[in-house]
């Protein structure tokens, strides 16, 4: 995506804007960047008038749009609101104090289109709130772009941390929320979304001094629910940025006869555009197994895609910066534990390799990310043979190897991570992050299918405690999807909660709940080793339910690990529950509760 943020000399130009005014004008919030000549403004009891570039703009006036008009309003924190034809825009309030940062911007949109570039008050908790007819939006440290006609709209998230609208959140790019129906649904953004706006904020008449656009790039978290081919392309057109280069012609002039603003030392350094990270000296690197879970694409329910063993890896290389990963997941239905025996045996097989090399890739052991190198797809069935008289079943396999593109990246490369501050306060030797893979056969056939993954040095069995309790804490990411009633399954969210885990180790037998993880609450009953456990001492396994019922509607697995030379102070492991109305998948991980 192009990086949007204004350099420091432009935030330092509006508010010189502003002050040059003097005191008389206190109510002046921005001004007039670039405009079309059919756009104007209106304060309360005022005729309509005619915007000009340069023009201030004063809070709880009014700016609206013919067929034609279209105009960019910059505020003194930086933010800026493109607002297309037929549209209208009130700056109900704005308060900004530049030395702290702080304040808050609140504004109406009731109709038309409009993008929105979040300045400094963005990037505060509650800072910028936009009411439109379909609710009240919210969005921290980002940009988003609308369009509206009446209660019905699409409202896309671009950029920053997150974008919420009424009870709907939105953390990824990509991603849009849809009021078209009349209730809020959180679906894929689409190239018809995108062209939509895009052609409304384009105009032949549109009054700037240069067509130059930003080019910098910022990385961003993946978003693996997209539609075929869109992704990149369509936030990459969906942000182009003028106002940099407007801004810069209009009022390059009117700068030398302008008192000197003060440096912005908090304006970002778009030098390096990923995520910052801890110190480079945190690269101990190494060889980490793990689980991963999450969803393959459909055009129904979306299908569950996990592992009952810890068949992922993670390599990170500090001498050579390289970072490598495999994601091994198989299709697997967890509602029934029938089912998930036979797709133990049978069924296909995705197996994803990562890489990538450079110290940009490679922040920290908690920071870092890789692409797409290679994929196998297995397919495993059995068949029913005679051998004369008498029959017997043999396992049966194929192997391709389509064409991949995708990433895997920890959980602090994300950007707007859901998890910011780890799994735990004592889970940094636990690594976790998001994958994603779209699968192109030779046929151009294609699968889509990511989630999370997590990762750590697996104890073995023969370090285990022989007796004696403990308790594990920590976090569960993943996706949900959920289907109204007489809907379609919704396009998968991201979902967290809470992990707790109880383990006798002389028994080998232990329970495990997760809890507000998409506002469900759910577990049951784990058991390592033994004729009812197939597994390792040092994995677990069981059956999930939904809280208040026995039913056993998922299953989790799981293994013990290591934090260096401690032996079995933590847990990781995958997950999927569901029913018919509402599917979650995700991977856990948790410390141990000191004693």
């Amino acid at each position: 995506m192009r990086d949007t943020r204004t350099p420091a000399f432009l935030l330092g130009l509006s508010v010189a804007l502003m002050l040059a005014a003097g005191p008389a004008q206190a109510e002046k919030v921005g001004v007039a960047a670039a405009v079309n000549p059919d756009a104007f403004s209106s304060l309360s009891g005022t005729p309509n008038k005619q915007l000009n570039i340069g023009k201030s703009i004063f809070y709880n006036e009014r700016i609206n749009t013919t067929d034609s008009g279209l105009v960019q309003v910059l505020l003194v924190d930086g933010s800026t609101f493109t607002v297309g034809p037929n549209s209208n825009l009130v700056i109900d309030r704005f308060v900004y104090d530049p030395r702290k940062k702080t304040g808050e911007l609140v504004a109406t949109f009731s109709k038309g289109t409009m993008r929105f570039i979040g300045g400094k008050l963005s990037k505060n908790e509650g800072g910028v709130t936009v009411n439109t007819p379909s609710g009240a939006l919210a969005i921290r440290g980002g940009m988003f772009q609308a369009s509206l006609s009446g209660n019905r709209g699409i409202f896309s998230f671009l950029f920053g941390n997150y974008m919420q609208l009424g009870g709907k959140r939105v953390y990824e790019t990509g991603y849009t929320i849809d009021t078209t129906s009349g209730t809020p649904t959180i679906r894929p953004t689409t190239r018809q979304d995108i062209n939509l706006i895009l052609a409304a904020l384009t105009n032949s008449n549109w009054r700037s001094g240069t067509n130059n656009t930003a080019s910098n790039t910022q990385n961003q978290g993946p978003n693996f629910f997209q539609n075929d081919g869109e992704p990149d392309e369509l936030i990459d057109t969906a942000t182009q940025d003028q106002i940099q280069a407007e801004l810069q012609k209009e009022f390059q002039n009117r700068l030398k006869n302008l008192p000197s603003a003060p440096n912005d030392t908090n304006s970002p350094d778009t030098s390096n555009p990923n995520p910052p990270g801890p110190a480079p000296d945190t690269r101990v690197g190494g060889e980490f197994r793990g689980y991963a879970s999450g969803f393959i694409v459909t055009d129904g329910a979306p299908q569950f895609v996990g592992s009952l063993a810890p068949d992922s890896s993670l390599t990170l290389t500090p001498s050579t910066n390289t970072v490598s990963g495999i994601i091994d997941v198989r299709e697997m239905d967890p509602t029934s534990l029938l089912a998930l025996l036979v797709d133990s045996y049978s069924g296909t097989k995705y197996n994803i390799g990562y890489g990538s090399t450079g110290s940009e890739n490679y922040q920290s052991d908690q920071n870092f990310g890789a692409s797409a190198q290679t994929a196998a797809v297995t397919e495993t069935w059995t068949e029913l043979v005679w051998e004369g008289w008498f029959p017997r079943l043999v396992n049966r396999s194929a192997t391709t190897n389509p064409a991949v593109t995708g990433s895997l990246a920890s959980g602090q490369f994300v950007e707007g991570n859901p998890l910011p501050n780890g799994l735990c306060d004592d889970c940094d030797f636990i690594h976790f992050g998001t994958w994603g893979a779209k699968l192109t056969s030779q046929n151009e056939s294609s699968t889509a299918l990511g989630g999370w993954w997590i990762a750590s040095d697996i104890t073995d069995a023969a370090d285990l405690p022989t007796e004696g309790n403990a308790t594990y804490a920590g976090s569960a990411i993943g996706y949900a999807s959920n289907k109204p009633r007489g809907g379609a399954w919704s396009t998968p969210y991201i979902a967290k909660g809470d992990m707790n885990m109880n383990w006798n180790f002389g028994t080998r037998k232990g329970d495990l709940s997760i809890t507000g993880f998409d506002g469900r609450n759910f577990g049951g009953n784990l058991c390592g080793g033994g004729v009812l456990c197939p597994t390792g001492k040092n994995h677990f396994v069981g059956g999930l339910a939904f809280e208040g019922q026995n039913r056993v509607r998922g299953a989790a697995a799981g293994s013990f690990v290591n934090n260096g030379p401690n032996k079995a102070v933590g847990v990781i492991g995958n997950f999927g529950i569901g029913d018919n109305r509402w599917k979650g998948t995700g991977v856990f991980g948790g410390a141990a509760v000191p004693r």
